[in-house]
């Protein structure tokens, strides 16, 4: 399989689509939870928790969830704003490993339902510390007592440097970017 390639503002990323291995889940427990919705190639992950009868997904950017053939949910989805929220509740002390667990067999039972900051945080506000010292994937996921099944890379996302707009948005038609 062909690798993967996604520009960032540091360069060509370049990594397999699958099989990434033992190194890549190393590398993304290490990663702040609240850095993963921005990362240049969105990450999927698969985590188990004790009382959860389905597997957890996790994706950095938003993901269409599946019923299985039976209508049933085949596993309780996040997304990466989820995540976040999560994070940041569980490094306020704001969040359980049974919260946790309640929250994701709710989204089982409601696939509409999001957890959100104010949701996850139980109307509390984070301090500022939290939210600039984020904690990594892996404190958060021992602090929840929840385990690391898999993890892979799934596509680019799109990207235009921020520095570089295209010129369509800076000129607006076609002929003043002749013009140009």
């Amino acid at each position: 399989m062909a690798p993967l390639t996604a520009e960032s503002s540091v360069g060509t990323i370049t990594a397999p689509i699958e099989g990434a291995g033992d190194a890549f889940e190393g590398e993304l427990l290490k990663c702040p939870v609240a850095w993963l919705p921005d990362l240049p190639v969105a990450t999927g992950f698969v985590l188990e928790a004790p009382g959860i009868p389905v597997e957890i997904r996790c994706i950095t950017t938003r993901l269409a969830e599946q019923d299985g053939e039976d209508g049933r949910r085949s596993a309780a989805f996040l997304d990466g704003e989820e995540l976040r929220a999560v994070a940041l509740a569980v490094q306020a002390e704001r969040l359980t490993s049974a919260d946790f667990r309640g929250f994701c067999l709710l989204k089982l039972q409601d696939p509409g339902f999001r957890i959100t900051e104010e949701i996850a945080l139980a109307g509390a506000q984070a301090s500022e510390q939290e939210r600039s010292r984020p904690w990594a994937l892996g404190r958060i996921l021992a602090a929840l007592g929840v385990e690391l099944r898999a993890a892979e890379l799934l596509a680019a996302a799109p990207s235009v440097h921020p520095s570089k707009p295209p010129r369509r948005a800076v000129y607006g038609t076609a002929a003043d970017e002749r013009a140009a």
